[in-house]
């Protein structure tokens, strides 16, 4: 069973110098690990040559085969080509050890897993990191990415921030260039909090760019739908963001179990100390003070509805948030004191009844 530990802050700890930008370190040289990239790679090789597809050394697939991924998503070419180099990204992950302790998250994971075409596009990672420090996360991300070449495509670390104590996280912008490109990327990392239930092990979406690609979708360690879509309530909750609302839209159309989700905004708000209003949450949408232009950008040509139309049905959809009972609103109301530990140890150990009676 998943457990949980709450992010215990103190006042005169809250620094900012916790968080730091810094050089390249030395990378880190993990015993066994080029071997076992040789043979990954090997393997790789001899499939592309048993395919008749392309070598490794210039795999990032061609601009023209972007551009028509591109046409078909209805989306600019620099969106369309992001969402294929994140996917070399996840591929790169997925055959390191960096990868079982990650779990997907995010708009990304949002497309990639739950949504396929009928999702956004994103423009970078998110993962929450599991039984690993932010420090040697950061030694691995650099010994796996930083002036290495995948599928062609070569990734620098440009800058990052490691943060160890007080909301423990890690953040980095990645550079990358391939034979027609080069642009970068935001890869987050968050130790803040375990899921509160299970990851899910699933594929990623069967998209037109894999055709093209040496290998096909794989699967990818990622939050369940009830989880992603509480933390797009938190942030909608702590933020101004049109992405989130835009998020939740989509989301109120894929199958989940709202008492789930009630459950898990409340907590996930709790482990924040931020107590969850969810009439002011919905006020706040109703009032409509987004900034949508910049997700025009991101939602293929003619599928995003009016901002009022979006904003109406979002809440009217998410009024369930409304019908929190006592035991919601008890957690909800100790969400700066943090008085009621039992009482939250008790509503998980209820989330994870409730999962493993759904096997």
């Amino acid at each position: 069973m998943w457990t949980f530990q709450p992010a215990d802050r103190h006042p005169s700890k809250a620094c900012g110098a916790l968080v730091h930008l810094h050089s390249p370190p030395q990378q880190v040289r993990l015993q066994g690990c080029f071997q076992q990239d040789m043979a990954r790679s090997g393997e790789r090789v001899q499939r592309a040559a048993a395919g008749g597809i392309r070598g490794l050394v210039n795999a990032m697939i061609d601009q023209r085969q972007v551009d028509h991924y591109a046409q078909a998503g209805r989306v600019d070419r620099i969106v369309a080509e992001r969402n294929v180099v994140l996917t070399y990204v996840l591929k790169a992950l997925r055959d390191s050890r960096l990868f079982h302790r990650l779990v997907f998250k995010g708009g990304t994971c949002l497309r990639k897993i739950y949504l396929g075409k009928t999702g956004r596009f994103s423009m970078d990672l998110d993962f929450t990191a599991v039984g690993i420090s932010p420090g040697k996360f950061s030694c691995l991300l650099r010994e796996l990415l930083h002036g290495k070449t995948h599928y062609g495509i070569t990734f620098t670390m440009e800058d990052e921030y490691v943060r160890e104590e007080i909301l423990p996280s890690y953040g980095a912008l990645i550079a990358y260039e391939h034979s027609w490109n080069r642009a970068n990327f935001w890869f987050q990392a968050s130790f803040r909090e375990r899921p509160f239930l299970p990851p899910r092990s699933l594929p990623l979406q069967d998209e037109l760019y894999f055709r093209y690609m040496e290998f096909g979708p794989f699967e990818v360690p990622c939050l369940r739908i009830e989880e992603l879509l509480a933390e797009k309530i938190r942030a909608a909750f702590q933020r101004t963001s049109a992405r989130d609302i835009y998020d939740m839209y989509l989301m109120s159309r894929v199958p989940h179990d709202r008492e789930l989700v009630r459950m898990l905004v409340v907590l996930k708000l709790w482990n924040v100390r931020a107590p969850f209003d969810p009439k002011a949450l919905l006020e706040k949408i109703t009032v409509n003070r987004y900034n949508w232009d910049d997700l025009r950008a991101l939602v293929s040509g003619g599928k995003m509805p009016a901002p009022s139309k979006l904003v109406s049905e979002i809440a009217e959809e998410y009024g369930h948030l409304l019908r929190l009972n006592d035991r919601l609103r008890a957690v909800a109301a100790d969400s700066k004191s943090h008085r009621q530990r039992e009482l939250v140890a008790e509503l998980i150990k209820e989330l994870n009844r409730h999962i493993g009676a759904e096997k």
